[in-house]
C-alpha cells in the first residue's frame, strides 16, 4: 500500500581531517545524487544515503592514504543476484553530500547521476557517463568528460574550452583558469542573468 514507508532509508556519516593539499577521489557507480560543496575548515564530511528496495544493497567505503583520501560506493558481496526478465529494470537510489575544503584536488567518477557541485577546488577532474551536472559560480581548472551528461553553469567564472561542436552561451572569462570539456553528445549550457 505504501512502499515509500516500508522500504525506508539508510544513512552513514563520516568526517575526515585533511592537514594538507590532498587528493579526494570519489568513485559512485550507483549515485543517483552527488552534491559538493565547500566546507568552512580542513574537514571532509559526507553524509552517505541508500533508499528503497535495494537500500541494503549497496555501502560506501573509505579510507585514507597519505595524501589521498578514497570514498567507494560499492555493492555488498551477497546481495541479491537478479535473474528475472525485470531484472534490467532494477535501479539502485543512492546519493552523496559532501563538503570539501578548497584547496583539495577532486577527482570524480560517476556513471549516471544528477551532480551539483558549488564552491571551488585546487583542481577537478570529472568523468560522469549521464546525467545533469550542475556547476555554480565556477572557478576551478581541471578536466570534465562525458558521454551524455548535461553540463550547466551558473555564473562561470572560468575559462571553457570544449570539443562540442553545439554552439554554447558561455562567456568565456578573464581568468586564468582553464576547464577543458570533452562530451559526446552532451549539451553545454551557462545562465549569467
Amino acid at each position: 500500500m505504501f512502499p515509500f514507508i516500508i522500504n525506508g532509508q539508510n544513512k552513514l556519516n563520516k568526517k575526515f581531517n585533511l592537514k594538507s593539499r590532498s587528493i579526494v577521489e570519489l568513485k559512485l557507480p550507483f549515485a543517483s545524487s552527488v552534491n559538493i560543496s565547500n566546507s568552512d575548515s580542513n574537514f571532509i564530511e559526507y553524509n552517505y544515503t541508500t533508499r528503497g528496495e535495494y537500500k541494503n544493497s549497496t555501502f560506501i567505503s573509505s579510507n585514507v592514504n597519505k595524501d589521498r583520501v578514497y570514498i567507494e560506493e560499492k555493492l555488498i558481496s551477497n546481495s541479491i543476484k537478479f535473474n528475472d526478465k525485470l531484472s534490467i529494470h532494477k535501479n539502485y537510489s543512492t546519493s552523496l553530500n559532501i563538503l570539501v575544503p578548497e584547496h583539495i584536488i577532486l577527482e570524480l567518477y560517476v556513471r549516471e547521476a544528477i551532480t551539483e557541485i558549488k564552491g571551488d577546488v585546487s583542481k577537478i577532474d570529472v568523468y560522469q557517463n549521464s546525467g545533469e551536472m550542475y556547476l555554480e559560480n565556477w572557478n576551478s581548472p581541471g578536466i570534465l568528460k562525458t558521454i551524455s551528461a548535461n553540463i550547466v553553469f551558473s555564473y562561470p567564472k572560468i575559462k571553457i574550452l570544449s570539443n562540442s561542436k553545439k554552439q554554447f552561451n558561455c562567456n568565456n572569462s578573464e581568468s586564468n583558469n582553464i576547464l577543458d570539456i570533452t562530451t559526446v553528445s552532451g549539451i553545454i549550457k551557462c545562465i549569467t542573468f
